[in-house]
């Protein structure tokens, strides 16, 4: 295979060049290769991919993103070929990724609650990528480190509550957690396929050391507790180096009678060998002890660029370079372990996992300034906090707050896609790099071709709402109506959408629910895609607002939205089948538990899958910077430079102190990433700066006001923007706030102030809000 570098741009302006490009050839081209896999004519492409042949369709190409959730959290939004916001699970989708893979830690935080970072995944978090995952068709793979943070091939530490405990009581606690764990993935609906018990066991596990009893106990105990809770899932057994040998893991194993399905391999190129080394271990596996086998872990680099400071491979010193360091190469190593694995004896490869293609930096370098060691600290979105090094000293290495493999990303660091996501749905068809290349200035004219002056392909009647309620049913069950309007209706926003207009609205102080709906009749059956944008914010836990379907092929169809906070779109897509009878009623519901939620939802689309595009971008009030350059894009500080003013209008003498210094500090980060430039003169990255937008405005909502002199009352702020409740407190509730302040620590105050708003409530009692960075 011809091996080619197709991108020579800066790392961070590679952008709207791949976007541009993606909409001419790119994007219909991923499109065509996942929606017809089995095409034999090689597709046109920013990247060379060969086909490989007699590929099925349920071959792993898997994407471990364990860390995706707990980075949209902190504020990083993902594009897709289009250049607009996406879902990442569905950008991963439409790439050809069918299985996700995540981590579950024990308990990575300390005993104040402070998380370790790299995603936070405990329990709770996995279960949000899986559900995410599950939403979107794949099924989930779940890694049990069976540890509070990272475990590898040179740490195997036990889990803080299981020190002290004997083998017998290890193995009981294992067991449970285990079992406790996946009903957590099953009571929510998570489809999981397969689960990893300990994560490149090579060192150890849980604490005990590698080919010794115990250890051998361990994986048994977890085996068991996988096949009480998921009899049909596989189990996986999880080493690394295979350049030392597979075998000898594979032989202890069965000497010792561990009970598992799939042997799984770590093959980074950069330090792991030949796939030739790779094909004779795997397949020594198979052919001796029966097992089905897979690369559990891979990744390449695209650039040696290192916005964050964190990156693990940063030159070609002290690595192997069997592809170029490009998207080109990425895709050149997907194809290459792709057709390793697949050619393995017995047909007993299963796929291969790419490891956290959307780990995105979040701050604009690696200087330890004040503001950056908070965002590392709050957002868990890098290697490690600080909070780490009581569990895991070697945590806080040179990774730090950093992402370790930015520069192996299947995105840019501004959120972009890269061609190189698209190679998984390439392998079943091939692809060929097309004539428009990122270095070439695409011209106006063909932009304007691609754009049809009238979308005559979407089927939904009034799909903005601006007749009303015409061809639209409302259903709204209020047990107890607030003030106004409250339930769900259709009217003129409340200014949720960021331009003028009706829309779906809902919101009420208690309990409610409500569902919109539209009938279609008269289409053909078929495919067909259904898409919406809410605008909403305040959501509770167990709030369910959803995009909804239902037709005679199946009659519940539904894509969960998400609330992303003030004039922030949750664009959703659902795919439908409609039968023979040509009908199709779709809408919006949602079920409010405890009421709070307020929003707004348009911009509904139904288009037959002949016809589908990428749902249009809702229209702003304020247009977007124009690209700099034939393959530069400018990043868009618009929403950091409005936080930024509205906290300069904060009078902060009103509030608690511990709340304002949290303020200032975010309000000095966030003015360094606006203003920041590199050595070469390029901005903060679109992901630093969509971070120290969300902590700002998390950081004004969290504010807590002083106690008044008048008699308490409670005033709530009309201003959705901020999304705030004003409380009156009195002072003995004033001194208790800053006694908890007090106990709790400066370094856990930041934490705990972005994590709780405190709330009078009409009682007069004191109450937290969570408020959720997301």
């Amino acid at each position: 295979m011809t091996k080619q570098t197709t991108h020579t741009c800066g790392r961070r302006l590679v952008g709207l060049a791949l976007a541009c490009a993606f909409s001419f050839a790119g994007l219909s081209a991923a499109v065509t290769a996942y929606a017809a896999p089995n095409e034999s004519t090689a597709v046109q492409a920013d990247i060379n991919v060969e086909k490989i042949e007699g590929l099925s369709n349920d071959f792993i190409k898997g994407a471990d993103v364990s860390t995706a959730v707990a980075l949209e959290d902190a504020g990083i939004q993902f594009r897709n070929a289009q250049g607009k916001v996406d879902d990442i699970f569905n950008i991963l989708k439409e790439g050809g990724t069918n299985y996700v893979r995540v981590r579950v830690w024990n308990n990575p935080a300390d005993k104040q609650g402070n998380m370790y970072g790299a995603g936070k995944t405990d329990v709770d978090m996995a279960v949000r990528v899986g559900k995410r995952a599950t939403a979107v068709g794949m099924k989930v793979l779940v890694d049990f480190h069976y540890s509070d943070f990272w475990a590898d091939p040179s740490k195997y530490k036990a889990p803080k509550a299981w020190d002290g405990m004997s083998l017998e009581e290890k193995s009981a606690a294992l067991s449970d957690f285990t079992q406790s764990s996946l009903r957590k993935f099953v009571d929510a609906g998570v489809n999981v396929g397969m689960v990893q018990v300990g994560n490149e066991i090579n060192g150890g596990t849980a604490g005990e050391k590698s080919g010794s009893a115990a250890y051998f106990a361990l994986l048994k105990a977890g085996s068991a507790a996988v096949r009480k809770v998921l009899p049909n899932a596989l189990v996986a057994i999880h080493y690394a180096n295979p350049e030392k040998g597979l075998v000898r893991w594979a032989k202890n194993l069965d000497a010792n009678k561990v009970d598992y399905d799939v042997f799984g391999s770590s093959y980074y190129p950069a330090w792991h060998g030949t796939t030739q080394n790779l094909t004779k271990e795997l397949n020594a596996i198979i052919n001796t002890y029966g097992k089905k086998v897979m690369v559990a872990e891979t990744s390449w680099s695209y650039t040696f660029d290192d916005p964050d400071g964190g990156n693990m491979i940063k030159n070609t010193q002290g690595i192997a370079t069997p592809y170029d360091i490009s998207v080109q190469g990425q895709a050149d190593e997907i194809r290459d372990v792709a057709q390793t694995v697949h050619n393995l004896d017995k047909n007993a490869g299963l796929g291969l996992f790419w490891w956290e293609p959307a780990w995105l930096p979040v701050t604009p370098d690696a200087q330890h300034t004040e503001g950056n060691n908070y965002v590392w600290n709050t957002t868990g979105g890098g290697w490690a906090t600080q909070y780490a090094a009581e569990y895991d000293p070697g945590a806080q290495n040179e990774q730090y707050g950093g992402s370790g493999v930015d520069n192996q990303a299947w995105f840019d660091d501004n959120g972009y896609v890269l061609p190189s996501l698209y190679t998984y749905a390439y392998l079943s068809t091939g692809a060929v790099s097309s004539t428009v290349t990122p270095e070439k200035p695409i011209e106006d004219e063909a932009v304007e071709t691609e754009k049809p002056s009238e979308d005559t392909r979407n089927l939904v009647k009034n799909p903005d709402f601006a007749q009303g309620e015409e061809s639209w049913t409302v259903n709204s069950e209020v047990p107890t109506p607030g003030d106004g309007q409250t339930g769900v209706w259709i009217g003129k926003t409340n200014n949720a959408l960021p331009a003028d207009g009706n829309s779906i609205n809902f919101w009420n102080d208690t309990a409610f629910s409500g569902h919109v709906t539209q009938r279609i009749e008269g289409l053909q059956p078929g495919s067909y895609v259904l898409s919406a944008a809410l605008y909403g914010g305040d959501s509770n836990d167990g709030t369910v607002a959803q995009l909804i379907a239902s037709t005679s092929v199946k009659p519940d169809y539904a894509q969960n939205f998400s609330f992303e906070g003030w004039q922030k779109a949750s664009q959703r897509q659902l795919a439908i089948d409609v039968g023979q009878d040509g009908t199709a009623t779709v809408g919006f519901r949602i079920d409010s538990k405890n009421g709070k939620e307020w929003g707004s939802v348009n911009a509904f689309r139904l288009v037959s899958t002949a016809d589908a595009t990428q749902p249009e971008e809702p229209a702003e009030t304020e247009a977007k910077p124009e690209p700099v350059g034939p393959c530069a894009h400018a990043i868009d500080k618009t929403a950091l430079t409005a936080a930024l003013e509205k906290a300069k209008t904060v009078d902060t003498s009103l509030y608690e102190k511990a709340g304002v210094d949290i303020l200032s500090l975010v309000r000095a980060h966030a003015q360094r990433v606006l203003d920041y430039k590199d050595s070469a003169g390029r901005d903060a990255t679109q992901a630093s700066v969509d971070v120290a937008t969300r902590l700002l405005m998390n950081a004004v909502n969290a504010l807590v006001a002083l106690p008044s002199e008048e008699e308490p009352k409670q005033e709530t702020s009309t201003d959705k923007e901020n999304a705030q409740i004003v409380s009156f407190a009195t002072p003995q509730s004033s001194q208790a706030t800053k006694a908890r302040f007090a106990a709790t620590g400066s370094s856990v105050v930041a934490t705990w102030v972005l994590a709780f708003g405190l709330v009078l409530t009409s009682a007069g009692a004191f109450s937290f809000r969570k408020i959720t960075l997301k």
